[in-house]
């Protein structure tokens, strides 16, 4: 896959780890942690989608292999280690 590509995905699930980050800081201190479970699958699942696809991809070079463990880190719940 050419890296502009793989580029544009990566932005695609930084936006996406946002999104469920925001979802899941608004989560209400008195849901209950079925609703919160609900809540945080239904939030990250686009996320979880991005990650999984691009991780699935064969890719060459440095750059490629480390958005490549970028996105492994989102399904290891280490992404935001990785980011930061």
């Amino acid at each position: 896959m050419k890296y502009t590509h793989l580029a544009s995905l990566k932005l695609s699930l930084h936006q996406a780890a946002l999104r469920a980050t925001e979802a899941i800081d608004a989560i209400p201190a008195d849901a209950s942690v079925d609703d919160e479970l609900q809540i945080i699958e239904a939030a990250s699942a686009e996320a979880n989608d991005i990650a999984a696809w691009i991780a699935s991809l064969q890719v060459e070079g440095k750059r490629a292999e480390k958005i490549k463990a970028r996105a492994q880190a989102w399904l290891d719940g280490t992404y935001w280690l990785e980011v930061a």
